[in-house]
């Protein structure tokens, strides 16, 4: 089994340091870094340390004070302490023999820097001149450009004023148009009206040519009887005209017999008469006897 690492807590209220020095003892040992004298005796009750450092200066309260109040059970023997507090020296002393090798390498950064920005400065005022030059020629740029604005200003309002009257055209097109669509509106509904008619008209046509057939059926059958009535009265003229024949002959023979009749009348008066006359001559004949 590895052996246990020792634990240290370090308690750095504002420092930056800390996270350097937990770096390098990280290596060999367990170390804890809290920001307050709280979070350290939260800690202390959970875990035992076999070491605790703090600064001197700490958020609400001193370090002295934090470490009289932080209670740990753990019991460490004084050349144990200077162990581990040499430790820390060491790492402390290597983190301050980081930063200055970081200082250093900073203040070669430093004066590369300031040769570059003295570098950088005279080509800015290299630049400075030229833009110089270019502002006396862009003042010129800019006087002619105020004239091309002030034209295309003028051309601008006289475009407005243009698209103003297009404007205008435009917003009686649309009232044209939304009169259009309410004339076309009305239209479909007055075509489907009138194919609603249709299909009515074509429903009363269909039956009217229905009727039509039916009435030439009946035409048919009247002209087909009137040519059967035709053929009989033909037939009824013919009889007619050999009644009427004989008609006339049974007049014309009537004629003579009611003149035989007359005649036989008048010849029976004249008989009579004269058998009057006889029969007076005959009485005054036998009175006369």
């Amino acid at each position: 089994m590895s052996e246990s690492k020792q634990k240290f807590m370090i308690i750095d209220g504002e420092s930056g340091a800390s996270a350097a020095i937990q770096e390098i003892l990280a290596q060999h040992y367990d170390v804890t870094i809290v920001g307050t004298a709280k979070e350290a005796a939260e800690k202390a009750e959970n875990q035992d340390f076999d070491l605790i450092v703090t600064g001197y200066i700490l958020p609400q309260i001193s370090g002295a004070k934090a470490i009289s109040e932080i209670k740990t059970t753990k019991d460490i023997a004084p050349e144990e302490k200077a162990k581990l507090l040499k430790k820390l020296r060491e790492a402390v002393k290597q983190v301050e023999m980081d930063f200055q090798a970081k200082k250093s390498a900073t203040e070669v950064l430093l004066r590369e820097s300031q040769a570059k920005q003295d570098k950088i400065l005279d080509l800015l005022n290299d630049r400075m001149r030229q833009l110089e030059n270019e502002n006396t020629e862009l003042g010129r740029e800019v006087r002619s450009f105020k004239e091309q604005l002030s034209t295309a200003v003028k051309q601008r309002a006289d475009a407005e004023e243009k698209a103003e009257a297009a404007r205008n055209d435009v917003a009686h097109a649309e009232r044209e148009l939304e009169t259009l669509l309410a004339e076309k509106a009305e239209a479909e509904k007055q075509a489907e009206t009138a194919l609603l008619e249709k299909t009515e008209i074509e429903k009363t046509a269909g039956a009217a040519i229905k009727e039509r057939d039916e009435a030439e059926k009946k035409v048919d059958d009247a002209l087909h009887e009137r040519a059967e009535m035709e053929k009989k009265l033909a037939g009824a003229t013919r009889n007619i005209e050999a009644l009427n024949k004989q008609t006339t002959s049974l007049k014309e023979e009537l004629d003579k017999t009611i003149t035989i009749a007359e005649t036989a009348v008048n010849e029976k008066t004249r008989l009579q008469e004269k058998l009057a006359k006889i029969q007076e001559n005959w009485e005054k004949y036998i009175a006369d006897k």
